[in-house]
């Protein structure tokens, strides 16, 4: 019989943050019913004026993983949380006055990976706010896994999510006289007690068949059952469950109660769920993919209509926008659209040049000219705010801002250089997947699930014998949260052959050595252009000093890294003074 271990967090107290009310309880509840399933459980809450830190999770969690018996470990908070630099924190008791009493939810992810557990199962019951003091954005939180690599076989890493960038996670009162419970734990153990009999499959268990609600079946279900609750109690509640499953099909938490006699598996279908954020990412890559679309014409409906009230079709237009400069005669530049451009700097030897500033509803025109493939460049625009991105030699970055962030960058080469004739040729497939992708990865929903759809989309993003950049990132990014690490390499591999230089972003994911100064190779820019890179660095063993130190508090919450003012003209004025 394989062994199962869960460490389970409830946090009510948090600082100075309104306190909770169902949070302890509901881990408490969570806490019976893994042990109930035969789990060794080690659980932490703040009841009874208890506090919770990072030090005893990380304890709890090294305890199950240094053990190396376990076949599952699930990793279950419920508390407050924040939505930081493109990923989650977990708040514990003594956050945000000591920013390391956090825990960082991307790092911990990735330390899974390594932690030798055939399949780990992160569960948030978080809210996803944006931290609004300068206390709250310098929570950088802590790893809660060893920072070990105890087998050679990756553990597979499932997330559970309560809501989407942005939104807070409801505890509410389910009952008229009932105290305040979260909405979302509430689902989760309700989808095990009263599944959706489409949700149940059947398993040996100690050698007797057994019903149970696999990983890959608990997403869907969640994500009905959450809005139909809060749908109950207030239509103006939104809160949308996100979850990303990579383990096996049969892989599940839990038994199921058994249906009745006769009911399974011949029930109707339970009432179809609402299209989700993604869904319509997984469609549109799809489409742009020639891929295969696998659901109903009627859901495929809802997915559309989504699409278009959410948003989404809007953030697709947003990154579509592409200037009408088409060359330099240095074949590299910028142009900026939604602001005005008031400063620029280059490393490496680069001169930079404001043609125009972008006044009068025109475009920002900003002139590079390299000392080598490729430079650093920084940015300020009109807002105080400030970007750095990778100067390519050969290609026009067409960057859109708007709301004090910037949302696209859309790589283009010059009409003057030779990967034009190729990239005209597939101009428009490559724009509309480029667009696509970018309003995906803004909403934190583009994702590449499997090898074949990693193949594809490289297929589709290559221009002469490199990957356009911008896909190249993008592409990077969802392997990351796919585990295709062979992937991210090929996408390396790609750019650096095409570019002759290394590209932050691909190289701090594929975890190259030229991050530490030891391989003497040029890496562009100095810095993460995504923002959710800033949550790797660590993870990665990078370790930045002085400005860029802090300046990674100081982000704003945009898809592609933005500096906000206090940090913007620094940032600026130390590239001018080679620090940078």
């Amino acid at each position: 019989m394989d062994k199962r271990a869960a460490v389970v967090i409830g946090v009510d107290r948090t600082g100075e943050l309104t306190v909770l009310e169902g949070c302890a309880a509901g881990a408490e509840a969570v806490a019976r019913w893994l042990r109930e399933e035969g789990f060794d459980t080690i659980e932490l809450t703040d009841a009874n004026d208890k506090v919770v830190t990072a030090a005893m999770v990380m304890q709890a969690v090294s305890t199950f993983v240094s053990a190396q018996i376990y076949h599952q470990l699930v990793l279950f908070f419920s508390g407050h949380g924040y939505w930081k630099n493109e990923t989650e924190l977990w708040l514990l008791s003594n956050a945000p006055k000591d920013a390391n009493e956090a825990i960082s939810w991307m790092e911990t992810a990735e330390f899974a990976k390594d932690c030798g557990i055939p399949n780990v199962v992160l569960i948030s019951d978080a809210c996803r706010t944006i931290p609004q003091t300068k206390s709250a954005t310098r929570v950088r939180g802590s790893i809660v896994f060893p920072n070990e690599n105890f087998s050679t076989s990756r553990s597979k890493v499932d997330k559970f999510m309560a809501a989407a960038i942005g939104q807070p996670a409801y505890e509410t009162k389910l009952a008229p006289e009932g105290t305040r419970t979260s909405v979302f734990t509430h689902c989760l153990l309700q989808a095990f007690r009263e599944p959706d009999p489409e949700s149940i499959d059947e398993v040996i268990y100690n050698g007797a068949p057994t019903f149970v609600v696999t990983n890959r079946k608990l997403g869907p279900m969640l994500q009905r059952r959450v809005p139909e609750v809060l749908a109950k109690i207030n239509p103006t509640y939104a809160q949308d469950v996100d979850a990303e499953v990579l383990s096996d099909n049969d892989a599940y938490i839990a038994r199921a109660k058994r249906p009745p006699v006769g009911a399974f598996p011949e029930l109707g279908p339970a009432q179809q769920p609402s299209a989700t954020l993604q869904e319509v990412a997984a469609v549109a890559v799809s489409m742009e993919l020639g891929s295969e679309i696998t659901i109903s014409k009627r859901r495929l409906t809802r997915v559309q209509q989504l699409a278009r009230q959410s948003g989404f079709d809007r953030k697709i237009d947003d990154a579509a926008v592409v200037t009408d400069v088409r060359h330099f005669e240095t074949q590299t530049g910028f142009t900026v659209r939604g602001d005005t451009v008031v400063d620029v700097a280059a490393t490496l030897g680069a001169t930079v040049e404001i043609l125009t500033d972008g006044g009068a509803g025109e475009p920002a025109v900003i002139r590079v000219n390299l000392n080598g493939r490729a430079s650093s460049v920084g940015i300020r625009f009109g807002n105080g705010r400030a970007t750095v991105l990778a100067a390519l030699f050969g290609y026009i970055a067409h960057v859109t801002v708007k709301k004090n962030a910037v949302i696209s960058v859309n790589y283009v080469p010059s009409e003057n250089s030779f990967r034009w004739s190729s990239y005209a040729d597939r101009r428009v497939e490559i724009e509309k997947l480029r667009a696509v992708s970018t309003a995906a990865a803004r909403s934190g929903v583009f994702r590449l699930s499997d090898k074949n759809e990693a193949v594809a989309f490289a297929e589709k993003a290559r221009v002469e014998k490199g990957i356009d950049p911008s896909l190249g990132l993008y592409a990077s990014y969802a392997y990351l949260q796919a585990d295709l690490r062979e992937s991210i390499a090929s996408v390396l591999d790609y750019m650096q052959s095409d570019l002759e230089v290394l590209v932050y972003d691909v190289a701090l994911l594929a975890k190259h050595l030229a991050l530490a100064d030891e391989s003497g190779q040029t890496i562009v820019p100095f810095c993460p252009m995504l923002t959710q890179g800033w949550n790797l660095l660590r993870s990665r063993g990078v370790v930045l000093q002085g400005t860029l130190d802090r300046a990674q508090d100081d982000l704003e919450p945009s898809l592609w890294t933005t500096f906000k003012e206090g940090s913007a003209a620094e940032i600026i004025e130390a590239i001018k003074k080679g620090e940078l």
